[in-house]
């Protein structure tokens, strides 16, 4: 039987899932990813094995599959550009209605055979996509393949009943279909989207001339080509899962089928929205843009790079880019001819995109909970800064490699790398955060009833008010609800504590106070911040719980229900945040499978306990 990869939007796992258990019953081998990803390597080098592993690959058809901003669409390109002797056959199957004029062209109808289930019952149309899977099924052939074999047919003089062809338009003809067909293949095979673990575009540099209009330069683009070879030199010893893709508009169009271009814009605000736009259409993690500034003395130049709202943790990295002088303007001397203007002003460049490179692909692992991984680039990052004898980024790199410390629970290495961050930058708000959050995991591991003799749990929201307080007065809202929901979990240990000396009240106005910083909080962030949601709805679950507990012991059933039902509800919206982002781990193991699951069966068997109770 045959081995079957499918690709599909996570929206449809319902209708695909089924599928999967119908095409596995008849004997194939199924490759679906919520069965055969391990987490062991980067998520994109899985699905690529997947796909090259496979012999027919079903490509799931609605109208979130298509999308140029999802995965699956990504899925088929690759397993459309494979080598001919290793490309699957691809076998398209409707399950959610789309026009079939909005179909990609690589599955459009007169290409490949389309498997309907909007139109057909499930039972009727099943058999038709066991036989397309047969071992004999042959991949699709490209146009321009087709297009040669029929011109050798042809024959000079071609006669046509009394009328005779002409042999200039046979030519014609002939370079009409072959032109035809190398654009189809050409357009087919050709990217005009990045993929891969992690992707760079540079764009084309420009100069602002002295009523800060952005102009081409010569000058610019020359800079732009120069930090393109920097960083194809910097990254080429790199294996292969770690190598970014870079783009940049010298490759050839046998590369990539579009144009970066130049970032315009008449603001810096509108420029950096354009960078983003151009980021998202690229598919591209981060793109590099700047420009050559004519109204300093000397002239300088900027560099800017968005990071892609496609990445979920992108915040940490925006923070680094914003709050961290990794795009201070460079001192430059014009025109760019002496080498050593050229060599010290591509080092600086290539050296602030490769720590940019190698912060995004730790936080790339982070997001996987690969957290050893994550704490090994960090930290090279920081040694590749001290052997180079550069200090800006530090402070942030100490911060990264304090977090990956406590999230491997290596408390000692994350306390000291936090206060080094904070050595460096005292106002560092997430420094204080990480720092506090030492404090609080040592609180946490004392028993309830003798965390108050100690100092580590006050430590805790003493680093987490300071970090609060930092925020509130820079308006730093992407800070401000992690310092409100760090103190709101202090808060919330802190009436456990006083729970369990039987101090209700002050247990309970401790949890009062978790609630309210985490309803704060929850204002602050985003819907696409899965992760945050989730964080923030197992705190004030727990605090609910804890509440109903407190009235229970009480002997107020009334009101324990009524905290217990509270409790319930921020349970199930914490397990529907991780269900809304099934690719992050972290969110996945930390906080749906180890706290909100586990605890809200807790609740339920606390609610079926009350109502068998008279």
């Amino acid at each position: 039987m045959s081995r079957v990869f499918v690709s599909y939007s996570s929206k449809d796992r319902d209708f695909v899932v089924r599928l999967a258990e119908d095409l596995q019953k008849a004997g194939h081998d199924v490759w679906l990813d919520t069965w055969k990803i391990t987490g062991r390597k980067p998520y994109w080098s899985e699905i690529q094995e997947g796909i090259e592993s496979c012999s027919h690959f079903i490509f799931a058809i609605s109208p979130d599959s298509i999308s140029e901003d999802g995965g699956a669409i990504i899925e088929l390109y690759h397993a459309a550009g494979l080598e001919v002797g290793h490309r699957p056959v691809v076998v398209p199957v409707m399950i959610r209605a789309v026009d079939y004029n909005d179909l990609p062209i690589l599955i459009s109808p007169g290409r490949l055979q389309i498997h309907d289930f909007v139109k057909y019952p499930y039972d009727e149309m099943l058999p038709h996509v066991l036989e397309a899977l047969s071992p004999d099924a042959k991949p699709f052939v490209p146009a321009l393949a087709e297009a040669e074999h029929a011109l050798r047919k042809i024959r000079p003089g071609l006669r046509v009943g009394r009328l005779t062809i002409p042999l200039w338009l046979i030519a014609f003809l002939i370079l009409v279909i072959v032109a035809g067909a190398a654009y189809v293949g050409w357009s087919s095979l050709v990217p005009d989207k990045m993929t891969g673990v992690f992707k760079v575009a540079i764009a084309d540099f420009g100069q602002l001339d002295l009523e800060g209009n952005v102009q081409s330069s010569a000058d610019a683009s020359q800079l732009s080509k120069w930090l393109y070879n920097g960083l194809q030199t910097e990254f080429q010893g790199l294996s292969g899962d770690l190598r970014p893709q870079i783009w940049h508009d010298s490759l050839s169009p046998l590369e990539k089928r579009t144009t970066i271009g130049l970032i315009t814009g008449d603001t810096a605000d509108q420029r950096r929205d354009n960078a983003c736009q151009r980021a998202v259409e690229l598919g591209a993690d981060v793109l590099i843009y700047g420009y050559l500034d004519m109204r300093a003395n000397p002239s300088s130049f900027t560099p800017d790079f968005c990071i892609s709202p496609i990445r979920r943790d992108s915040g940490d990295i925006a923070e680094l880019v914003g709050n961290h002088q990794i795009n201070a303007p460079i001192p430059v001397e014009l025109p760019l001819n002496d080498l050593g203007t050229r060599t010290s002003l591509t080092d600086a460049l290539t050296g602030r995109s490769s720590l940019l490179w190698q912060v995004t692909l730790g936080l790339a692992y982070d997001l996987q909970s690969n957290n050893a991984k994550a704490l090994d680039i960090f930290t090279t990052a920081l040694h590749g800064l001290e052997a180079a004898r550069q200090d800006a980024g530090k402070d942030i790199l100490y911060y990264f490699i304090g977090r990956e410390n406590l999230y491997l629970k290596n408390l000692d290495g994350a306390q000291a790398a936090f206060q080094s961050a904070l050595h460096i930058s005292p106002d560092y708000a997430r420094a204080h955060i990480g720092l506090g959050s030492v404090f609080y995991t040592r609180a946490q591991a004392i028993k309830p009833a003798d965390r108050l003799d100690g100092t580590d749990l006050d430590s805790a929201i003493d680093e987490y008010r300071k970090a609060f307080d930092i925020v509130s007065k820079a308006n730093d809202t992407q800070s401000e609800y992690q310092a409100r929901f760090a103190l709101a979990s202090a808060y919330r240990l802190k009436g456990e504590s006083y729970a369990f000396k039987e101090d209700y009240s002050t247990a309970e106005s401790f949890f009062d106070q978790t609630i309210q910083e985490v309803q704060a909080g929850m204002k602050l962030i985003t819907w696409e911040q899965h992760r945050f949601a989730a964080h923030g709805d197992l705190i004030i679950g727990t605090a609910y719980q804890q509440k109903a507990a407190i009235r229970l012991a009480q002997g107020d059933k009334s009101a324990s229900r009524d905290w217990f039902n509270s409790a319930l509800n921020y349970y199930d919206q914490c397990i529907n945040e991780s269900n809304n982002d099934p690719f992050d781990k972290f969110l996945a193991v930390n906080l749906r499978i180890n706290g909100c699951e586990p605890y809200k069966k807790a609740v339920q068997d606390a609610l079926a306990n009350l109502d068998a109770t008279p």
